[in-house]
């Protein structure tokens, strides 16, 4: 995809129940078992960016950037594309916008992968991201997450 007619733009409260319906409904949250109401409690933290991608006006991603989240270093908390929109270079898009607004004020970008979701840490690996450590039961018990990052500076 060329990604014409695609824009990222930070938005408010106003588009959190859109963002928690989109990860509720998107793995690795439907494999955690982690509903909207979850998802909504998490983007009530002031401390968040939300980004909502658009393609031609349609919403059709969205990603949650903490500035300072990781030992004071950028943290990329979520990042979700609808179904229909997976595979056409949306997400590498989200991903690109997330480190060019992490870059001036952080030299990494951290972020977290489920063990299970292959398909992501694919993605990221092909991205330039390392994994750098196994967090045990970091959201459910039963479920680890690994830890990776990219140095952006």
């Amino acid at each position: 995809m060329n990604n014409a007619g695609l824009t990222i733009t930070l938005v408010g409260e106003a588009w959190h129940s859109w963002i928690a319906e989109l990860l509720a409904g998107t793995d690795p949250w439907l494999h955690l078992q982690i509903g909207k109401a979850q998802c909504m409690q998490m983007l009530q933290d002031s401390q968040l960016s939300c980004y909502i991608a658009q393609l031609n006006e349609i919403p059709v991603g969205a990603m949650i950037i903490h500035p300072k989240g990781l030992a004071g270093a950028a943290y990329l908390k979520s990042i979700a594309v609808a179904d229909a929109y997976r595979g056409k270079g949306i997400g590498a898009a989200l991903l690109q916008y997330a480190e060019a607004q992490s870059a001036p004020v952080s030299k990494k970008l951290f972020l977290c992968v489920s063990d299970f979701n292959v398909r992501a840490q694919s993605f990221y690996i092909e991205q330039g991201y390392e994994k750098i450590a196994i967090l045990k039961d970091h959201i459910v018990t039963g479920k680890d997450e690994w830890l990776m990052f990219k140095q952006l500076s």
